[in-house]
C-alpha cells in the first residue's frame, strides 16, 4: 500500500506536469481516494466503498499513480475495470509510463490473455462488460472467470489485493417477456426441435406463458400487478438451457435467407435466445405484467452482485445523484463529496416546455430540430464548437441540419468514460433520457426483493425512509446523473487554475415544465456548485 504522505505530493507533481493547477482543495481529494485505496485493500467485510470526486479533479490520473507506485511492492496485485476498451488500453499505457515498467496489462476482445498471463500481471485492466459478465455467470454459478480476473500469483494468498471500478457498474440485469417477440420466437422454433421429446414439455410451458399474456391483452384490465396475480397456474422452476443451446446450433441463415451468412445466423440466433432466457427467468423468481403502449410484458430482475463476491472501491463523480448505492445500505460505505471544483464560469441556459422524453422527441423531431436550429444560431457564436447530446434516432435526422458552428453529436447510453468532447465549449442537450417505470421496479426489487401489487400500482405505497415515491426517486436520480455526466464531457472537466474552475463554457437545455424538470434543475445546481443559471425563451415547442 502506499502511505498517503507519500502519494499526494507525487500526484502534485503529476497534476502539475500535465500543465494543471494543484490546490489544497485537490490535495484533500487526492488523499481521501489514497486512504480510500488502503482502506479496501485492507478490509475484510466485502463491502463496497464509493468514491465521488468531481469529474476533472485527477480521479483516473490518481488511480494510475497510485498502481504505478506499486511497482516496488510485486506482491500486491490491483485489478482496474474501466468502461471502454480503449479507457483499458489507456490506463495500462499511462500505469506503464508512470512506472517506467511493464507492470500493467489491459484484457479484452482485442488483447486476449490466457488465465496464466492475467495471473502474472500485477495490474490487470478489463472492461466494464467483462466484469458485468463474469459476476453474472458467477451468479449462475461459473466462477472461473471472475475468479481469473481476481488470481494474482504475486501475491501471498493467489488473490488480488485491490479492486477499483472507475464509473458505476450495471449491476442489475434486467429481462422482459414481449408478447409480439415470444409468440415470434416460439413460432420460428423448428417442428423438429418443438417435437423432439427433450424439448417439447419446455415449448408448452412457453406456450403457456404466451397464452396467459394473450389473456392480459384482451383484458381491460391493464394494471402493472405480479404475475402471481394475472396467472397463478404457470409452470415454475425449469431449464431452457438445452433447449437456448439447440436454437442457438440452428442454421437459421439458410432456413430464412437461403445462404449462408455468420452475422444473419447470429442475428437471429440472439434475439430468439434473448427472448427464451427472459422467459426462463420470469417462469423461474418473481416476475410482474405490465402494458407498455401497446406492449404487453413480464419483467423480472437480478442482482449480479452475489454477496460473497470481494469488494471493490468505484469511483463515480454522480454518486450521490445515483439512489442505487444507497439501497444496498449495509453493503456500500459512501465516502463524503469534497468539493474541489467551481462552476462559476459555466452558464446553464434552461427553457422548459412539455413533451421531451424519446417518444415526443422522435415523433416532433423535424419541427423542432428545425427551430432549434434557428434558435442556436442566434445564441452560438459561429466559432464555437459545440457538443450536441440527443436520443439515437434523433441523432442521424440532426445530421442533416447544417450549422454556422462546428459540431460534435453524441447520444445518450454512449457518453460515459468518452473525452472525445472535452475542447467543446458549448453543450446542448436535445431531449431527455428519462428511465421507464419498468426500469425503476425492476432495479428496487432486484435488491430489496419482490414487492406487492399495491407497490406496483400506487405511490402512496412506494414509501422507502426518506423518500415518499422510492421508484420516482430513483427515475429522477438516474436522469440526472445521466444529465450532469454528459454536461461534464465538454471541457467543464478541464481545470484551468487553484480554484477549480474551468474556461468559459455555456450549457443549454431543455427540461420538462414540471416538478421533475425543476427537480432536474435543483440536482444540476447542487452537483455543480456555482454555476449561473439563466432562463431561456427557447422555440422548441
Amino acid at each position: 500500500m502506499i502511505c498517503k504522505d507519500k502519494f499526494v505530493p507525487a500526484m502534485t507533481s503529476l497534476w502539475e506536469k500535465l500543465g494543471n493547477c494543484p490546490s489544497e482543495d485537490l490535495r484533500e481529494v487526492w488523499g481521501q481516494i489514497c486512504q480510500t485505496f488502503n482502506e479496501q485493500a485492507e478490509a475484510a467485510d466485502n463491502k463496497w466503498r464509493v468514491l465521488q470526486p468531481a469529474t476533472g479533479t485527477g480521479k483516473s490520473q490518481g488511480l494510475a499513480l497510485y498502481s504505478a507506485l506499486h511497482k516496488h511492492d510485486p506482491s500486491f496485485g490491483i485489478l482496474i475495470v474501466v468502461r471502454l476498451i480503449e479507457q483499458a488500453d489507456e490506463m495500462a499505457r499511462t500505469i506503464n509510463k508512470l512506472a517506467d515498467v511493464e507492470m500493467a496489462r489491459a484484457r479484452h476482445s482485442d488483447s486476449v490473455l490466457s488465465a496464466d498471463e492475467m495471473a502474472e500481471t500485477q495490474v490487470l485492466v478489463v472492461t466494464h462488460k467483462a466484469y458485468e459478465l463474469s459476476l453474472d455467470a458467477y451468479t449462475q454459478g461459473c466462477t472461473d472467470r471472475f475468479s481469473s480476473f481476481l488470481a494474482y500469483a504475486g501475491s501471498f494468498d493467489g488473490r488480488r489485493q485491490l479492486v477499483v471500478i472507475d464509473e458505476s457498474l450495471d449491476v442489475v440485469k434486467h429481462y422482459q417477456v414481449d408478447l409480439d417477440f415470444l409468440s415470434q420466437a416460439i413460432g420460428q422454433i423448428p417442428s423438429a426441435i418443438k417435437h423432439d421429446p427433450r424439448f417439447s414439455g419446455k415449448v408448452e410451458h412457453l406456450k403457456a406463458l404466451e397464452a396467459a399474456l394473450e389473456v392480459n391483452a384482451k383484458s381491460t384490465d391493464t394494471a402493472t400487478r405480479g404475475m402471481n396475480s394475472v396467472a397463478p397456474d404457470l409452470p415454475e422452476g425449469f431449464d431452457l438451457s438445452d433447449l437456448r443451446k439447440e436454437c442457438r446450433k440452428y442454421p437459421w441463415d439458410r432456413v430464412m435467407h437461403g445462404r449462408e451468412s455468420t452475422a444473419e445466423r447470429s442475428k437471429t440466433a440472439n434475439r430468439i435466445d434473448k427472448t427464451l432466457e427472459a422467459a426462463e427467468m420470469t417462469l423461474n423468481q418473481w416476475s410482474y405484467y405490465s402494458k407498455a403502449g401497446e406492449r404487453h410484458t413480464v419483467n423480472t430482475s437480478s442482482l449480479v452482485l452475489p454477496d460473497e463476491a470481494r469488494g471493490a472501491v468505484v469511483m463515480d463523480a454522480t454518486a450521490s445523484q445515483n439512489l442505487l448505492y444507497r439501497l444496498f445500505a449495509d453493503k456500500v460505505i459512501i465516502q463524503p463529496v469534497l468539493f474541489a471544483r467551481r462552476y462559476g464560469k459555466v452558464t446553464l441556459h434552461v427553457a422548459k416546455v412539455k413533451g421531451i422524453g424519446k417518444t415526443a422527441m422522435t415523433k416532433r423531431a423535424d419541427k423542432r430540430l428545425e427551430r432549434l436550429r434557428a434558435d442556436l444560431v442566434e445564441r452560438i457564436s459561429p466559432d464555437s464548437l459545440v457538443c450536441i447530446v440527443t436520443h439515437k434516432i434523433v441523432e442521424a435526422k440532426l445530421a442533416a441540419f447544417e450549422m454556422p458552428f462546428k459540431v460534435m453529436r453524441g447520444h445518450w447510453g454512449a457518453l460515459d468514460g468518452k473525452n472525445n468532447y472535452q475542447y467543446c465549449d458549448t453543450f446542448v442537450c436535445v431531449g431527455l433520457p428519462f428511465r421507464d417505470r419498468i426500469t425503476s421496479s425492476n432495479v428496487y426489487c432486484a435488491i430489496k426483493g419482490p414487492q406487492s401489487d399495491a407497490w406496483l400500482q400506487a405511490t402512496e405505497k412506494r414509501a422507502d425512509g426518506i423518500h415518499t415515491d422510492i421508484r420516482t426517486d430513483i427515475e429522477d436520480g438516474q436522469l440526472a446523473a445521466d444529465v450532469i455526466q454528459a454536461m461534464n464531457r465538454i471541457q467543464i472537466r478541464r481545470v484551468v487554475d487553484e480554484h477549480g474552475n474551468c474556461e468559459t463554457s455555456h450549457c443549454y437545455i431543455v427540461l420538462g415544465d414540471d416538478k421533475r424538470g425543476d427537480r432536474l434543475l435543483d440536482s444540476i445546481k447542487k452537483a455543480m456548485p456555482g454555476i449561473r443559471v439563466v432562463g431561456m425563451a427557447a422555440r422548441v415547442g
